[in-house]
């Protein structure tokens, strides 16, 4: 997915704002792509919006479970933990 590799593209730059705003722009394409969740929810933390971050994390753990991916499935609920 293009978003989500532009996503973690601005993410390991620190460019955390247009991170954010890609994630959710591939979001908006593909809703059930759990490793955007993953990456926003991430992306929220190193921003410090805690309470998005928790948001995102919930959403995309019903994602991934529904869609079988397991790897982004348990990096977000450690993310919880």
């Amino acid at each position: 997915m293009g978003y989500y590799s532009l996503g973690e593209a601005y993410a390991e730059a620190g460019k955390h704002r247009e991170a954010a705003e890609t994630f959710e722009k591939g979001l908006r394409v593909d809703p059930k792509h759990s490793s955007s969740y993953l990456g926003l929810g991430s992306v929220y933390q190193a921003m410090g919006e805690k309470e998005k971050a928790l948001e995102t994390f919930k959403k995309g753990i019903m994602v991934a479970d529904s869609q079988g991916d397991m790897v982004p499935l348990k990096k977000m609920q450690a993310r919880l933990a």
